[in-house]
C-alpha cells in the first residue's frame, strides 16, 4: 500500500470523524418511541425533509419489555422497513416470468388497507436459514427435474422476491449506521441495542449467518463496515484519479451521515470544443468517449453552471478573477462495491449501466434453467461457471459483478432525504435511477414515500388493536 494511499485514508478518516461531529447537532433523522401495552414498545426512525409536517416514518422496530421502564433491557423482536410492501398480483406475476428484468407497476397506496409484514424476525433467523438451506435442496433434487417452467419460474419469482426484500435491508442498514453517532438517538435507542439491530442486518443473507450466536454479532458487524469502508475509500481514489487523468471533474454526493457513497463525473462544454481531438481511456469508467460525441455539444439537459478560480476551486461568481464553467453530467458511481467503483446511471446511455447489472442474472439464469449446471450433474461446466466468476471479479471488469443493490438502495434514500442537490438534477437523477430498475417488484421513489405514511398508520392501528 502506497503511502500516498495512507494519507488520503488518513485524510478521509479526519474527515468523517468531522462529519460526524456535525451530524450530531443537525441529523437526517429522529426516534420516537412509543409504548404498545405492558410488554411491548414501538420504536420508529423518521427522516426530516426541509419543509414542515413531510417527516417520512422509514423504520420501525418492536421491542419485548420485561414490564419496566427500562429500554436498555429490552429484545428487538420484529422489524418493519416501512416503504416495503407485500407485491402486488401483477408484480408477482412479472417477477415470476424467466429472463423478464423490468419494473412493472407500482403498488397503490390505496390498495394497502392492512398492516405491513415485518422484514425481519429476530427470533426466526435461525429457522430461516435452515429453511432456506432445505429449499434449495428441494429445488437441486426434485424441482429442477420437471422441465424449464418447473425450474425457472420458482428461480426467477425466489430471486426477485429476495432482492426485493434485501434492498429494503440494505436501506434500513443505512439508515442505523447513520444513527450511530446521532446524540439524540441515544436517549432512545441504547448502544447496545443499536449495534444489535446493525448487527443482524448486516449479516442478514448467508447461508450460515443466522446461526452465529449473538455474542458474535457485535464483532461481524464492525468487520462487514470495516469492509465497505476500506472499498469506499479505494474506489474514491481510483475514480478521482482517473477523473482528473481524463480531463473530468469528480464531485462526491455526501450521505446524510457524512459518508460519500457516491460520486458524479462532470465535463466542462469548454473542454469538449477545446479538446475534441483527446484520447480518452475508460478504464473504470466504462463510458464512451465523451470529447468526440457531438451529442454533447448541442446538449440540452441539465447543465450545472459554476465559477472557479486559478486554482479550479469553486467560488462565489462575483469572486475576482473567477471564470465561468458549464458541467455537463456524464455518470453517477457507486462508491462502496467490493472491487471497483460501480457504474449506475450513464446519463447518454440508460441502456449502459443497466445491460452491466443484468450481465450477472443472465449468466446465472441461463447456468441453472436452461443449461442446469451443478456439481453434482456435470461438476467440470460447474467448475467452468465457478473460474469464470472468480476471474471477472478479481479483474474488475465491470461484467458478471455482484449486485449494485447496496449502491441502488443507498442512492433511493439520498434522493428521498437530501433536499440539498438541485430539482432539475435530481429529476435526471431519479429518471436515470427508474431506467436501471430491474426488479418487477419494485415500486417507484415517490410511491415508496407515500407507502410510508399508509404502512406506518395501519402497523401502529394493528398493534394497538
Amino acid at each position: 500500500m502506497s503511502n500516498r494511499f495512507l494519507l488520503f485514508l488518513a485524510m478521509m478518516i479526519c474527515a468523517y470523524a468531522f462529519s460526524q461531529d456535525i451530524l450530531a447537532q443537525d441529523s437526517r433523522f429522529y426516534v420516537q418511541r412509543q409504548r404498545i401495552n405492558e410488554k411491548a414498545n414501538l420504536l420508529t426512525i423518521f427522516g426530516k425533509l426541509d419543509s414542515p409536517n413531510e417527516d417520512i416514518p422509514l423504520v420501525s422496530v418492536l421491542f419485548e419489555t420485561q414490564g419496566d421502564d427500562n429500554p436498555s433491557n429490552d429484545r428487538p423482536r420484529y422489524l418493519w422497513s416501512l416503504t416495503y410492501a407485500p407485491p402486488t398480483v401483477k408484480q408477482r406475476v412479472a417477477a415470476a416470468i424467466p429472463f423478464f428484468y423490468h419494473r412493472s407497476t407500482s403498488k397503490q397506496v390505496w390498495k394497502n388497507k392492512q398492516a405491513p409484514p415485518p422484514i425481519f424476525d429476530f427470533k426466526a433467523s435461525r429457522w430461516r436459514t435452515i429453511a432456506r438451506g432445505l429449499w434449495r435442496l428441494a429445488q437441486l433434487s426434485l424441482i429442477d427435474d420437471q422441465g424449464f417452467l418447473f425450474r425457472a419460474v420458482p428461480r426467477s419469482y425466489g430471486r426477485n422476491a429476495r432482492d426485493h426484500r434485501q434492498g429494503h435491508l440494505q436501506r434500513t442498514l443505512t439508515i442505523l449506521y447513520s444513527l450511530e453517532s446521532n446524540g439524540e438517538v441515544e436517549s432512545a435507542i441504547p448502544t447496545a441495542q443499536l449495534q444489535e439491530l446493525r448487527a443482524r442486518l448486516a449479516i442478514s443473507g448467508g447461508w450460515f449467518n443466522g446461526l452465529i450466536k449473538r455474542e458474535a454479532l457485535s464483532k461481524v458487524a464492525q468487520k462487514n463496515r470495516s469492509h465497505w469502508e476500506q472499498a469506499r475509500g479505494r474506489n474514491w481514489e481510483l475514480l478521482r484519479q482517473r477523473a482528473e487523468a481524463e480531463g473530468l471533474y469528480f464531485e462526491p454526493l455526501i450521505f446524510t451521515d457524512g459518508a460519500p457513497t457516491h460520486a458524479i463525473l462532470w465535463v466542462a462544454r469548454q473542454d469538449l470544443r477545446n479538446q475534441a481531438n483527446r484520447k480518452f481511456d475508460n478504464r473504470f469508467l466504462n463510458i464512451a468517449n465523451p470529447y468526440d460525441d457531438k451529442r454533447l455539444l448541442e446538449w440540452n439537459g441539465y447543465v450545472d453552471v459554476r465559477w472557479l478560480d486559478e486554482n479550479n476551486r469553486q467560488v462565489e461568481p462575483d469572486t475576482s478573477g473567477a471564470n465561468r464553467i458549464e458541467l455537463i453530467p456524464l455518470a453517477l458511481y457507486g462508491l462502496d462495491h467490493p472491487r471497483i467503483p460501480i457504474l449506475l446511471i450513464d446519463f447518454r446511455d440508460e441502456s449502459n449501466a443497466k445491460v452491466r447489472e443484468i450481465s450477472r442474472r443472465v449468466t446465472d439464469d441461463l447456468a441453472h434453467t436452461v443449461f442446469r449446471i451443478s456439481p453434482a450433474r456435470n461438476f467440470s461446466f460447474w467448475a467452468v461457471k465457478k473460474t469464470f466468476d472468480l476471474m471477472t471479479k478479481r479483474l474488475g471488469n465491470d461484467f458478471n459483478q455482484p449486485s449494485r443493490l447496496k449502491s441502488y438502495a443507498e442512492l433511493d434514500l439520498l434522493l428521498m432525504l437530501d433536499d440539498s442537490i438541485a430539482p432539475p438534477l435530481r429529476a435526471e437523477l431519479m429518471k436515470g435511477l427508474r431506467g436501471m430498475t430491474i426488479n418487477p417488484m419494485e415500486n417507484s421513489l415517490r410511491m415508496d414515500t407515500r407507502l410510508a405514511h399508509a404502512n406506518y398508520e395501519a402497523l401502529l392501528k394493528s398493534l394497538r388493536k
